[in-house]
């Protein structure tokens, strides 16, 4: 069985639980980016607004797992699609639903960012073809957030077609010897949650360590692929569930309250055991209530690459001017993220239905959707 992923969009029997994980975790990047704009641990962003504690305790308590679960994500996908697909045929869509959209969004799609950000922090007047041109010539940390090149959120995509190729050589083996890495045994799974965080360190960019996220990708593609593992986690779910909250309360004292804690391994630790079980928990969850589909749902499991890809840019344009507005932050942040999901699916909507722009911009051909 084939189940959806942002390589292949068939109709076939599917894991629905796996696509509305997907986009609810796509769903709650709104919150994330918009909130990004109050953190209060001094990070900039393409728009800035006075540190907020909620916002960023928010972002604080999502950041170690949201991530990491859609390279996990991608994986399991990846598995499904090689049911399905040779290696070649891979290839050639990873390079048509990833790398042209990668390309096309950092060149149509990113700039709109930076140019907010040149605005907001440097106060720039020029007109938005001008400023197109400092977007590639001026120099740049890679966050753009005053400005500059910058892959922008479309990192995700360029470390996700970067790891589906390095990895494919590894995965071609690995797929024919999926039984080494079935072992229901919840021991087993707390060790081997623990590889992310021996990668951590290495080729890390901006503190985002692609040998880390191909280490997620390799975990869904050779673990939470096979039914027999998804089973025995619904078997210990109230233990995992319990187990979870342990480690979210413990993460939180030593990683958030800024304790006596001080030791960076035991912040790591618990970050990454936080993160983990976190990530059992919710594919538990998924699976024994949200394991079903219907028009909503489809609708927004189709959406959530195309969304993924236009949300960000979006939300700085919503974002720089809601700020104006002389109104409460609250009132701010309810404006930006309401208008920004409005404003991105509006634009799916007419992107999708426009012949060869939909698959540069958004990675997906009319014939996909009705």
């Amino acid at each position: 069985m084939c189940i959806r992923n942002i390589y292949f969009r068939e109709k076939p029997m599917r894991k629905n639980y796996i696509d509305n994980l997907r986009f609810c975790t796509v769903l709650l990047l709104f919150p994330f980016h918009t909130f990004m704009m109050y953190n209060n641990w001094a990070e900039n962003f393409y728009v800035r607004q006075e540190p907020l504690f909620l916002p960023s305790l928010f972002n604080q308590i999502v950041w170690p797992w949201f991530m990491p679960l859609l390279f996990l994500i991608s994986g399991i996908g990846t598995y499904h699609a090689l049911e399905k697909r040779s290696t070649v045929q891979f290839i050639k869509e990873i390079f048509l639903r990833l790398f042209i959209p990668l390309v096309s969004g950092i060149l149509v799609i990113i700039p709109v960012q930076t140019f907010f950000a040149e605005k907001f922090h440097n106060s720039y007047e020029g007109s938005y073809i001008s400023q197109y041109s400092l977007f590639f010539t001026k120099g740049s940390d890679l966050t753009g957030y005053t400005g500059g090149f910058t892959p922008g959120h479309l990192w995700f995509i360029l470390y996700l077609f970067v790891i589906s190729l390095l990895t494919l050589p590894l995965i071609n083996i690995l797929k024919n010897k999926q039984s080494i890495f079935i072992k229901p045994n919840l021991l087993y799974l707390t060790l081997i949650g623990l590889l992310p965080l021996l990668s951590k360190p290495i080729l890390s960019i901006g503190g985002k360590s692609i040998v880390e996220y191909a280490v997620w990708y390799l975990l869904g593609f050779t673990v939470f692929s096979k039914d027999e593992i998804i089973d025995f986690l619904e078997t210990k779910r109230k233990l995992i569930h319990a187990l979870s909250a342990i480690l979210f309360i413990l993460f939180l004292v030593i990683n958030v309250t800024g304790s006596f804690f001080s030791l960076a391994l035991l912040r790591y630790l618990s970050s990454q055991l936080y993160a983990w079980f976190f990530i059992l928990s919710i594919i538990v969850i998924f699976k024994k209530n949200l394991n079903n589909t219907n028009k909503v749902l489809t609708y927004l499991r189709d959406s959530s690459f195309p969304v993924y890809i236009l949300h960000q840019s979006v939300l700085i344009f919503c974002a720089y001017y809601v700020v104006l507005i002389p109104t409460h932050s609250v009132i701010h942040i309810v404006l930006m993220i309401v208008s920004s999901i409005f404003i991105t699916f509006t634009l799916y909507e007419l992107l999708k239905r426009i012949p060869g722009l939909s698959l540069i911009l958004l990675g997906i051909k009319r014939k996909e959707f009705k």
